[in-house]
């Protein structure tokens, strides 16, 4: 789970330097679904059914009704990049799942976090081009203190859900933080709303709802004889 966690990070950095970050997002997102599905599959025998195989069509459909897809030849080794980011993304936490029963979350997340001070401290040493600069800037500071909270946060939130989640269904239901994400843009930076944003986030939402339903009608009819 720490080693493909830690790794998200810097190859998350790294696309946004060499691609847009429609394409970036579009493709992180998709391999991080589409990987969540295959480790369910591979590691819990999870039964693909109609349902949850429309999810996924709905969910990339959405993707691709948001995001535009932009890649030249000169993109192409970034772009395997942001693919492999999206593929770790999706190994880190299908793995919660086999440890969420026996850790806290509490206790999954510090570990992560540790490893990826760790790994992360030694890329920086090998690869980066840059000083260490430690900055004064307060808005800096507190940019990085919501970063650090939120990503703690939605760790150990998704440690608890994926417990009880198959892998496909989390993933599918994680792709919810696009819609989430556009409102934000809109309330805080005002960015703008088109009809193709929101034709993509009512797809991802009903592609998030699918897997749901089936179980969600059974259970009402049962209420409503009873």
């Amino acid at each position: 789970m720490t080693i493909p966690g830690s790794l998200v990070f810097p190859f998350y950095y790294l696309r946004f330097r060499f691609l847009t970050i429609s394409t970036a997002t579009l493709l992180f997102y998709s391999a991080l679904t589409i990987t969540t599905y295959i480790w369910g599959v591979i590691i819990y025998k999870e039964k693909i059914n109609f349902s949850k195989l429309v999810s996924l069509i709905l969910g990339i459909a959405g993707l691709l009704k948001i995001f535009s897809l932009t890649i030249d030849e000169g993109n192409i080794i970034p772009a395997l990049i942001t693919i492999l980011a999206g593929v770790c993304g999706g190994t880190e936490i299908v793995f919660t799942k086999k440890i969420s029963n026996t850790y806290h979350p509490i206790q999954l997340t510090t570990v992560l976090y540790a490893v990826d001070i760790v790994i992360n401290g030694i890329l920086f040493i090998i690869f980066s081009r840059h000083n260490f600069v430690m900055t004064t800037n307060v808005v800096a500071w507190s940019g990085l203190l919501m970063y650090a909270v939120s990503g703690l946060l939605a760790f150990s939130f998704v440690s608890v859900g994926y417990k009880f989640l198959e892998p496909s269904v989390g993933g599918i239901i994680g792709l919810l933080e696009i819609p989430f994400s556009i409102t934000f843009s809109i309330i805080i930076f005002k960015d703008t709303l088109t009809p193709s944003i929101i034709i993509g986030a009512l797809l991802i939402i009903v592609a998030a709802s699918l897997p749901n339903i089936k179980s969600f009608l059974i259970s009402f009819d049962r209420q409503t004889f009873l």
